[in-house]
């Protein structure tokens, strides 16, 4: 009977603290390395630095070798299915330094998810600075959309889990709707860097945030919070 009361306190704790909730799975930030912020580095490690540009702490991924170099988290299956049920949130705030830089083997986001489902979120610069950014999907909405700035901008893919879509914004307005994701299998992750750049000029992309945030996953603190409730309950017990 102590038990079961026990249980049901826990469960009541677990409906308030530890509900569904947009959680931030992994990030990186400023001029942190990321392989100390739980991405593991796949490629030449030269090619990216720690960066203070125009003031702005960020990691820069230069892509002027023929290796690449890009940085991966692995989705859990928990978190893999919450993105594809709920949705999430891709976000990167970005500086492109190069001009004339074509959107082929440049710098990148890419997310794969529920095992087939993905999405490319990568950059170029018109020779006059202006900035294309490309969110490719599937269908007839994969194409370039001119965002003129030669400052940070913030970039956030939306995926919506009901309608199968996503959405970009940059700094918080609409430039792309409704773009359903490419169909392809491979492992549930999230990838950011530059491609390789043989056959391509160099091109450079300072990262001063980047980070994937799925809706309806439970915090960590949340579950401690449950774990803390029911042993203080046994404590009152004793």
């Amino acid at each position: 009977m102590q038990m079961q009361k026990i249980w049901m306190a826990v469960m009541a704790v677990a409906m308030m603290v530890g509900s569904a909730q947009a959680f931030i799975v992994v990030e990186h930030a400023g001029a942190n390395d990321p392989t100390t912020e739980g991405f593991n580095a796949n490629g030449d490690a030269g090619l990216g630095s720690a960066v203070t540009d125009g003031g702005t702490a960020a990691w820069k991924v230069l892509d002027d070798q023929p290796t690449e170099l890009s940085y991966g988290y692995a989705l859990s299956a928990e978190e893999s299915s919450a993105a594809r049920n709920d949705g999430f949130t891709m976000r990167a705030n970005v500086r492109l330094p190069i001009v004339g830089m074509p959107i082929q083997s440049n710098p990148f986001v890419h997310i794969r998810f529920d095992g087939d489902k993905r999405y490319f979120l990568r950059w170029g610069t018109e020779n006059s600075g202006a900035v294309n950014v490309q969110l490719l999907g599937t269908g007839s909405n994969t194409q370039e959309l001119g965002v003129t700035t030669d400052d940070y901008a913030l970039y956030e893919v939306t995926y919506d889990g009901d309608t199968n879509e996503a959405q970009l914004y940059v700094n918080g307005s609409t430039v792309g709707n409704g773009v359903l994701p490419m169909i392809d299998g491979g492992t549930n992750i999230i990838t950011w860097g530059s491609g390789a750049s043989t056959g391509h000029p160099a091109g450079e992309g300072n990262f001063s945030l980047l980070n994937l945030d799925i809706n309806n996953i439970p915090e960590p603190a949340s579950l401690a919070l449950i774990g803390f409730g029911g042993l203080a309950l046994l404590a009152r017990r004793r």
